[in-house]
Protein backbone atom coordinates (compact mmCIF):
# COMPACT_ATOMS: atom_id res chain seq x y z
CA UNK A 1 0.00 0.00 0.00
CA UNK A 2 3.31 2.52 0.27
CA UNK A 3 2.50 5.44 2.99
CA UNK A 4 -0.83 6.60 4.09
CA UNK A 5 -2.28 9.90 2.30
CA UNK A 6 -4.27 10.61 5.27
CA UNK A 7 -6.93 9.29 7.44
CA UNK A 8 -10.63 9.01 6.76
CA UNK A 9 -12.86 9.32 10.39
CA UNK A 10 -16.21 7.79 10.03
CA UNK A 11 -19.21 8.02 12.30
CA UNK A 12 -22.60 6.16 11.53
CA UNK A 13 -25.01 8.03 13.24
CA UNK A 14 -28.70 7.19 12.06
CA UNK A 15 -30.57 5.26 9.40
CA UNK A 16 -34.16 5.93 8.56
CA UNK A 17 -37.28 3.99 7.54
CA UNK A 18 -35.30 0.59 6.74
CA UNK A 19 -37.06 -2.86 5.61
CA UNK A 20 -38.75 -4.62 8.26
CA UNK A 21 -36.86 -8.15 8.76
CA UNK A 22 -38.10 -9.39 11.43
CA UNK A 23 -41.92 -10.37 11.34
CA UNK A 24 -43.92 -10.99 15.18
CA UNK A 25 -47.31 -12.36 16.02
CA UNK A 26 -47.92 -10.25 18.06
CA UNK A 27 -46.51 -6.41 16.83
CA UNK A 28 -47.86 -5.09 13.91
CA UNK A 29 -45.62 -4.10 11.63
CA UNK A 30 -42.68 -6.21 12.39
CA UNK A 31 -39.67 -4.66 13.49
CA UNK A 32 -35.16 -4.94 12.55
CA UNK A 33 -32.36 -5.82 14.50
CA UNK A 34 -29.92 -3.46 12.46
CA UNK A 35 -26.57 -2.69 11.99
CA UNK A 36 -23.92 -1.19 9.90
CA UNK A 37 -20.86 -2.26 7.97
CA UNK A 38 -18.70 -0.16 6.71
CA UNK A 39 -15.83 -1.06 4.68
CA UNK A 40 -12.66 1.41 2.85
CA UNK A 41 -10.65 -0.59 0.72
CA UNK A 42 -9.83 -3.50 2.43
CA UNK A 43 -10.53 -2.02 5.75
CA UNK A 44 -13.59 -2.70 7.66
CA UNK A 45 -15.89 -2.09 10.91
CA UNK A 46 -19.14 -3.29 12.06
CA UNK A 47 -21.15 -1.13 14.51
CA UNK A 48 -22.97 -2.20 17.58
CA UNK A 49 -26.47 -3.95 16.89
CA UNK A 50 -29.60 -1.58 17.51
CA UNK A 51 -32.60 -3.99 18.58
CA UNK A 52 -36.48 -3.91 16.76
CA UNK A 53 -35.27 -0.55 15.15
CA UNK A 54 -36.38 0.34 11.48
CA UNK A 55 -35.12 3.98 12.28
CA UNK A 56 -31.98 3.50 14.13
CA UNK A 57 -29.74 5.98 15.98
CA UNK A 58 -26.48 4.84 17.14
CA UNK A 59 -25.95 7.55 20.20
CA UNK A 60 -22.79 6.46 21.25
CA UNK A 61 -19.78 7.96 19.90
CA UNK A 62 -18.37 5.18 17.06
CA UNK A 63 -16.13 7.07 15.55
CA UNK A 64 -13.92 4.92 13.12
CA UNK A 65 -10.87 5.48 10.69
CA UNK A 66 -9.47 4.50 7.83
CA UNK A 67 -6.13 5.24 6.35
CA UNK A 68 -6.45 6.70 2.33
CA UNK A 69 -3.59 5.11 0.37
CA UNK A 70 -5.56 6.49 -3.19
CA UNK A 71 -7.88 9.36 -3.94
CA UNK A 72 -9.71 6.54 -5.74
CA UNK A 73 -10.61 4.61 -2.44
CA UNK A 74 -14.49 4.27 -2.43
CA UNK A 75 -16.31 4.75 1.34
CA UNK A 76 -19.04 1.67 0.85
CA UNK A 77 -22.06 2.07 3.89
CA UNK A 78 -23.99 -1.29 4.09
CA UNK A 79 -27.06 -2.05 6.43
CA UNK A 80 -27.89 -5.72 7.76
CA UNK A 81 -30.13 -7.30 10.15
CA UNK A 82 -28.21 -9.28 12.76
CA UNK A 83 -30.95 -11.71 12.89
CA UNK A 84 -32.46 -11.90 9.03
CA UNK A 85 -36.15 -13.40 8.65
CA UNK A 86 -36.61 -14.07 13.11
CA UNK A 87 -38.59 -12.54 15.50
Amino acid sequence: HGQALGVLRVRLASATTLKSSDISLFKRGGSSDPYGVVRVGSQQIQTSVIYGKLSPVWHEMEWYDFLIHSSRQRLYVEIFDRDFGSA
